[in-house]
């Protein structure tokens, strides 16, 4: 209550209700009013409680809403300010868990070879450069340090938990105080703790050697807590580091090393980054933001938790003080318009009792006249008052509306935001059941496992039928499977290693499906497994693909194997041939000498059948003596009569290689003889006919005894009907006159059937048209007794009109005046059918040999360019080496490979082969390949419809360079439109992981080359080349990430050091200089309080922008740390190194920087430079003098340049 309404109050009553009973104060209050008075007693005091009563209401209604702001608001902000220092902890961790890995994996600690004292020097020299190291020690495979820094616990045993669990995998142990503590040096006094950090080192053949150990001290967190005492003084924060247990690690020095009671840490009620409002164990309330520790990258985290809490009377002090400034404001008010009531209350009752008197004095009989409207003034002046304490009031609740539309407004755009994270999470979704992948989170203590979304997809079951537990799991698998999958558990659990499985489940209806499961065991501080994390991928395809290549695989085998035995077996067969033709030749070779005294007449001719050689056989058959014959042409001088025409007998010869067949000659004194002549071709090594063999037996006393044997033969035709084959006698007039059995079968004619008919009867029309033709020749011979000797292939015609391959052979007999013609003809369909089968199969398993050895020669050559591609250290080396390996797999193919850009808007050419036929541009878009469209291979031939990419062209590539300048092709060739198109092609997409990363062309001048083997070829080695560059990409990326700020694009401190130290030795033996230049931003803190620090970070990426544009190749440009930039300049003096810096200096003042369309104006460098080796002998040396520099530029007023001194 106001002082101005307690001295009212006690001027009109004398009591002050402070100081009695508020009964007693009504009481006073209404004996004092006089009753003339006490509607303006009343008026007042209902206009001034009417206004206390809405200050009241208003002052509570904003309280309320701006505390909650507030809350949220300083809530959140602790809750970022404990995240940002969660991950600074983390990062810098990392770096120092990182480092020891690195140092393990060096040669000096890993080769036996290097002595002690050099790895002591390079312990010390590693702990000189960070002074974070207290202590660094290596340790053999039994616990015992070999070497350390200073000596230190050298020769002892170190069994501690550092070398126990560093065995086998990197570790890093919480904070704890060491046994060192009275060894090493402790500047400050305070109490030496530290973290260990230990990594396995092996040597070269990767046998365990030992342990690397560092004792990292709480020194390194020096920076952290410098910065926070800077903003607990600034915000009126208080921050705490506690440890798993509770250990309070960083704060305030009356609570660190102090473990923190239960009531104030609950490690369950920090399990996510929050805020609470809570009473804390010294009476006051605190509102408390709090982080978890998660680790960062491969480095697991401690699990740390950071504490930042303000008092909520500093929190919530705005939010008071607004409400006493509404409540006294509100309260003020009232008291004036209460006194204000008071004075118009006392104008509207004067003309009330006036009034009153009139009347009462007309009622006495006066006559005068009442003031009607005296007093409506002073009513309209009270009408007015109201009017506008209402209008105040009004005003207040429409302040308080325009508060309520601007939470309303905030809660919006949170809402837009959580609309655009689940967008995200939808579209992560979608992406995994695209790729048909799950990802599930084990809780191994609590056995309950939560499945992505897309869990019922990849395990046919039902959404929502899954109850999350191992068991439940165990259920979906393949019985035979179930065993393996917990055995595969605990070998992991037990070897710290990843989970990597692929197993069987059963899906609803009861259809098998392959699934390859990945996975991470956390453990806890005890080492024993509490959560696993992994992902699950459908494999189905890939392992049916597989079992097909396989099963193809083992059947080209068995055919293979089958072959080869048969080839074994006819190899056998050809050598035992050939050894007996061997023996045979050797046999005659010892026979040539008796062929003189042979009774049969041996002659040798040229190829002109002039006599060559004439033994005594020859004398004594023909009269004539060898000199006689010598030289002479054979068939002049014996007047041979042939069976056949000389140059058929001659075409025969040269390409059978012999000929037999009866011969009629004459010899010296003029008497006819009928010999058995047998001629032969003998040939060179090369295949060329060289002479002539012919042996001439006498058969003329044979010949007229086969004569009379024939006569009487024909009398006694019977006996041939036990012959199997046909034997059939035609007379002159080409009639049938002998019909025998054997014929019988094979024709299915009786032999009373055909006798008497034509022989064409016999034979298919094709035949028995050019049959007579034959015999009318052969019957105008003069020859009186004559066979045909030859053996040929013809084709007869049974009585059902069927038609069969035959084996013919037909005699001339005269019996007296009478010519009689004999056929002996063989039925060789089976024989026939025997040939083919065994030329089909010879010729299909000559194909399965070719086809198994291509596929060996594919399958070599596929994993030669696998293992190139793998040992490619980059991207641009594989592209190199691509078309070598590539088109050895596709001989008679041009092609090439086709990359997509990083804007996945431009697909171009990385390698190409056959120029001379490649048909395709080198640029083109994605929506322009339909196998890049539709994610699958996709062949075009021109003979079949089909879709031709738009990227394919009429022309090859040496016409597109001749028909198009330079400049064009470079971009991309344009095709002829009066040149054909090729005739195939055939596009297959690069995928890995699910994404498209280019597409293997390959095309074809011939059609019929994309067999279904050479596409699943191509398919397989367009899987290889994606796995292999994705592969390389995200070493590449893993590589850059490592040595690259993520903010400002330049390279990070680790790898300025590493260039540092590499640039100086290259500096100083080509005795150069080296320029060092250290940038600062200036107002750089200034600049984030005022603009945020979004704005901040927009300073860092475009100055990060301008320095990289702003250097020359050969120039390094590192983050150092904070704001402050760093410039490694090679081959730069002091004035040059100094220049560079003015430049920079002067060009970041004309950036234009905006942030969210917000200019952020301009900014000014302050700029230090010093080179070596005239400012260091050291990288670290002249990095300190380059500060110094820097640091006296700020001094000086900054935005300036200064040379170290």
């Amino acid at each position: 209550m106001s002082a101005v309404v307690r001295k009212w109050l006690l001027a009109v009553t004398g009591f002050s209700p402070e100081k009695g009973d508020r009964s007693q104060f009504f009481g006073r209050l209404s004996i004092a009013v006089d009753p003339r008075y006490s509607l303006r007693v009343r008026l007042g005091l209902a206009v001034g409680g009417i206004t206390l009563i809405l200050s009241i209401l208003q002052s509570v209604t904003v309280s309320q809403l701006t505390s909650a702001r507030i809350e949220a608001e300083a809530g959140n902000a602790l809750v970022e300010l404990a995240h940002q220092i969660t991950d600074k902890l983390d990062r810098g961790m990392f770096e120092r868990y990182r480092d020891i890995q690195n140092i393990a994996t060096l040669h000096t600690l890993r080769d036996y070879a290097t002595p002690s004292e050099e790895m002591r020097s390079f312990l010390e020299k590693l702990q000189s450069t960070n002074p974070n190291y207290a202590w660094i020690g290596l340790a053999d495979t039994l616990g015992i340090v070999q070497v350390s820094t200073g000596k230190l616990l050298e020769g002892k045993n170190s069994q501690q938990p550092w070398f126990l669990k560093g065995q086998k995998l990197p570790d890093v142990a919480d904070l704890h105080k060491t046994a060192l503590a009275k060894l090493l040096p402790n500047f400050n006094g305070e109490s030496l703790s530290v973290v260990d950090v230990a990594a396995p080192v092996t040597d070269f053949e990767g046998n365990f050697k030992g342990v690397l150990c560092a004792h990292l001290s709480w020194e390194w967190a020096r920076e952290v807590r410098n910065w926070l005492s800077a903003l607990q003084s600034r915000s009126q924060v208080e921050m705490l580091i506690l440890s798993q247990n509770g250990t309070m690690l960083l704060g305030s020095p009356k609570l660190q090393g102090l473990q923190m009671k239960p009531k104030n840490f609950d490690p369950e009620r920090y399990g996510e980054n929050r805020y609470l409002v809570e009473t804390w164990a010294d009476g006051k309330t605190y509102i408390t933001g709090f982080a978890r520790s998660q680790g960062y990258l491969n480095y697991p985290g401690l699990g740390w938790v950071v504490l930042v809490r303000q008092k909520t009377d500093i929190a919530f002090a705005p939010a008071r003080q607004l409400q006493q400034q509404i409540l006294i404001g509100d309260m003020v008010f009232g008291v004036v318009l209460a006194i204000f009531g008071w004075m118009v209350a006392g104008k509207i009752v004067d003309p009330i009792l006036a009034i009153a008197s009139a009347l009462h004095r007309i009622r006495l009989g006066d006559k005068i006249q009442i003031p009607v409207r005296q007093g409506n003034d002073e009513i309209a002046l009270l009408w007015q008052s109201l009017s506008q304490l209402l209008q105040k009031v009004t005003e207040q609740e429409n302040q308080l509306v325009a508060s309520n539309q601007l939470l309303h407004l905030e809660l919006s755009d949170r809402a837009k935001a959580e609309v655009v994270l689940q967008q995200s999470e939808e579209q992560l979704r979608l992406a995994l059941e695209a790729a048909r992948i799950g990802i599930w989170d084990w809780n191994i203590l609590t056995d309950k496992i939560t499945w992505s979304d897309n869990y019922a997809l990849l395990f046919g079951l039902e959404a929502g039928t899954f109850n999350g537990t191992y068991e439940a799991f165990n259920e979906c698998v393949h019985p035979e499977d179930r065993e393996s999958i917990t055995q595969a558990l605990n070998r992991c659990v037990k070897a710290k290693a990843d989970y990597e499985q692929e197993f069987r489940v059963i899906w609803r209806d009861r259809s098998i499906h392959w699934i390859e499961a990945k996975g991470q065991f956390f453990y806890d501080s005890g080492f024993q497994a509490v959560r696993m994390v992994g992902t699950v991928m459908d494999i189905t395809r890939r392992k049916q693909t597989e079992s097909n290549l396989q099963k193809a695989k083992d059947e080209l085998e068995f055919k293979a194997i089958k072959r080869n035995e048969e080839l074994s077996q006819a190899n056998e067969e050809l050598q035992l041939k050939l050894f007996e033709r061997q023996r045979t030749q050797k046999m005659l070779q010892d026979q040539a000498q008796l062929l003189d005294l042979a009774h049969d007449a041996i002659l040798t001719l040229d190829l002109n059948f002039n006599l060559t050689f004439w033994n005594r056989g020859a004398e004594k058959m023909y009269g004539w003596t060898k000199q006689e014959a010598l030289g002479k042409e054979s068939y002049k001088l014996l007047q041979t009569q042939f069976p056949k025409g000389l140059p058929e007998i001659q075409a025969k010869l040269l390409r059978e290689g012999r000929w037999e067949g009866e011969l009629i000659q004459t010899k010296r004194d003029g008497t006819t003889i009928v010999v058995a002549g047998r001629l032969a071709i003998q040939r060179d090594l090369h295949g060329n006919p060289i002479k002539i063999l012919e042996i001439n037996s006498d058969i003329t006393a044979t010949k007229r005894s086969e004569d009379a044997l024939i006569a009487s033969g024909v009398r006694l035709a019977g006996i041939l009907d036990i012959a199997e084959d046909a034997i059939i006698s035609v007379n002159q007039s080409q009639q049938i006159t002998l019909f025998n059995q054997g014929a019988e079968k094979i024709f299915g004619y009786t032999a009373n059937e055909v006798l008497g008919k034509p022989l064409s009867l016999l034979l298919p029309e094709s035949f028995a048209d050019a049959h007579p033709q034959d015999l009318a020749q052969f019957f105008q011979s003069e020859s009186v007794a004559r066979k045909i000797g030859d053996r040929r292939e013809i084709f007869g015609c049974r009585k059902n009109g069927t038609e069969f391959p035959a084996e013919a052979s037909i005699s001339q007999l005269e019996l007296g005046s009478e010519k009689i013609f004999t056929v002996i003809l063989r039925d060789i369909t089976e024989r026939k059918a025997s040939e083919e089968a065994l030329q089909e199969a010879n010729t299909e398993l000559r194909s399965w040999v070719k086809e198994l050895e291509s596929r060996n020669r594919e399958i070599a050559l596929l994993g030669e360019m696998s293992h190139i591609l793998q040992t490619c250290l980059s991207i641009e080396e594989a592209y190199s080496a691509i078309a070598g390996l590539v088109q050895p797999l596709f001989p008679n193919f041009s092609g090439g490979v086709f990359v997509i850009n990083s804007s996945k808007q431009i697909v171009e050419a990385v390698a190409t082969w056959g120029d001379s036929t490649f048909t395709s541009q080198l640029l083109f878009t994605p929506n322009e390949c339909w196998a890049l469209r539709r994610g699958r291979s996709h062949l075009f031939e021109c003979d079949h419809r089909g879709l031709r990419c738009k990227h394919r062209l009429g022309i090859g590539l040496d016409q597109a360079r001749r028909t198009n300048t330079e400049e064009n092709y470079s971009q991309s060739p344009i095709p002829n439109p009066q040149s054909p198109i090729p005739p195939a092609s055939l596009c297959v997409p690069m995928m890995a992981q699910g994404e498209a990363l280019g597409v293997l062309y390959l095309s074809s001048q011939a059609l019929g080359q994309f067999t279904q083997a050479k596409q699943q070829l191509a398919t397989t080695v367009a899987e290889h080349i994606g796995l292999a560059l994705a592969n390389l990409k995200l070493h590449e990326a893993l590589k850059q990430q490592s040595i690259r700020d993520t903010l400002t694009g330049l390279y990070n401190r680790r790898y300025l050091e590493e260039s540092l130290e590499r640039e100086i030795s290259r500096a100083e033996r080509k005795q150069q200089s080296l320029g060092i230049i250290m940038i600062d931003v200036d107002h750089f803190k200034h600049f984030n309080d005022t603009f945020g620090h979004e704005a901040g970070d927009t300073v860092l990426r475009e100055l990060g922008v301008f320095l990289k544009s702003h250097t020359r190749g050969s120039d390094i440009a590192c983050r150092y740390g904070g704001e402050e930039l760093t410039l490694i300049l090679p081959e730069a003096s002091l004035e040059a190194t100094r220049e560079r810096a003015e430049a920079i200096r002067e060009g970041v003042k004309h950036l234009n920087l905006q942030n969210r369309r917000q200019s952020l104006g301009s900014i000014t460098l302050s700029i230090g430079v010093a080179i070596f080796p005239t400012h260091g002998l050291t990288g670290s040396a002249v990095i300190r003098a380059a500060d110094a520099a820097l640091y006296r530029a700020k001094q000086q007023g900054r935005d300036r340049v200064l040379c170290a001194s």
